[in-house]
């Protein structure tokens, strides 16, 4: 995956959740982590964390602009997000059949925009 690719995954994961887990490192290698809130989330949260990208450094809750709540009925939430260009992004993270059927494209490997046939 691209440098820019897990930036912008790390950016969604850490300004699109709640939960505030600890992650202790404990030696080289090994990784201690106090769960504080959704368990999915905190797992997020450290997919994020292991690409480089600790959320108490790179969760900006002055960049968001609007936060969509869970909802059962939608089965997703979302979080608009300004970057310190202006540029604004739509983080929506929810139950894929409610998701992929929305997707007109996504994010390739070289960090470009491909379309869904």
């Amino acid at each position: 995956m691209s440098e820019a690719s897990c930036k912008l995954l790390s950016l969604g994961i850490c300004n699109n959740s709640n939960a505030n887990p600890k992650f202790v490192q404990e030696g080289k290698q090994a990784l201690r982590i106090e769960q504080n809130g959704n368990k999915t989330e905190c797992a997020l949260l450290e997919v994020a964390y292991r690409m480089g990208y600790d959320y108490e450094k790179f969760r900006s809750r002055d960049r968001i602009k609007k936060i969509f709540p869970f909802s059962s009925e939608r089965k997703k939430m979302a979080t608009v997000y300004e970057d310190e260009k202006g540029k604004l992004y739509l983080f929506v993270k929810g139950a894929p059949d409610f998701m992929l059927p929305a997707c007109s494209s996504f994010v390739n490997s070289e960090g470009g925009i491909s379309k869904i046939n």
